[in-house]
């Protein structure tokens, strides 16, 4: 699903908004003549994108912001500060800095 082809067959058809940019012109031609409202304004949004990092120990990673975050939400941690230095270091524990 993430190659350049399946991202232009998904903005082809307008299934979701594509994560590759390069398609962002097949998502819009798809909508030629509806005008969806405030699409240019998700569109400007994408510069403010990327892709989640590509390391051998991102599934590890992932598992902790993931459940770290989650007891943030429910009130576990008394200020998002003390919750990102929390994961930060465990972060940094994984990748050895």
């Amino acid at each position: 699903m993430d190659s350049p082809e399946s991202q232009e067959i998904i903005a082809k058809y307008a299934l979701v908004f594509p994560a590759v940019k390069d398609a962002i012109p097949t998502f819009l031609n798809a909508f030629t003549g509806k005008e969806p409202e405030h699409i240019s304004v998700f569109i400007d949004e994408t510069k403010h994108t990327g892709l989640w990092p590509i390391v051998e120990q991102w599934p590890q990673m992932n598992d902790i912001i993931q459940r770290e975050f989650d007891l943030f939400w429910l009130g576990q941690y008394k200020t998002a500060e003390e919750e990102v230095r929390k994961v930060a270091n465990q972060l940094q524990a994984i990748i050895g800095e």
